[in-house]
């Protein structure tokens, strides 16, 4: 088992998903991370850049946002490090996103989102 794995693409992203403590998203922009919402959906943690719209996401709860600046590689090590060691915060990190996910992000309130979007648009 290795401590880290840098994958690049990947088909099916779930079985690797399963295989994490904590997912780690050192982007230096984005828009909302999909793979947070992957993360979450799989119950795993997030450590994140704090980023575009990472903190609509990653939120105390669910993970641990790290801001920019010039020790940015040494606190997500030191977040990483707090994480691996406290498994049980980990778990609740986990299902804390699970229900985010669910609650907001499900294909049901996505669906509905839409069909809202595109009643607004036909109508302008």
């Amino acid at each position: 088992v290795s401590l880290v794995a840098l994958r690049g693409q990947v088909d099916n992203l779930p079985p690797l998903l399963a295989q994490a403590a904590v997912v780690v998203i050192p982007s230096e922009a984005e828009g909302i991370p999909l793979i947070a919402l992957e993360a979450f959906a799989m119950e795993r943690p997030v450590v994140s850049s704090r980023v575009g719209a990472a903190a609509e996401v990653v939120r105390q709860h669910t993970g641990v946002l790290i801001a920019p600046g010039g020790t940015k590689a040494a606190r997500f090590a030191q977040a990483l490090a707090e994480l691996l060691a406290a498994p049980g915060r980990r778990r609740e990190m986990g299902k804390a996103g699970r229900r985010l996910v669910e609650a907001e992000y499900g294909r049901e309130r996505a669906r509905t989102a839409y069909r809202s979007l595109l009643r607004e648009v036909v109508t302008v």
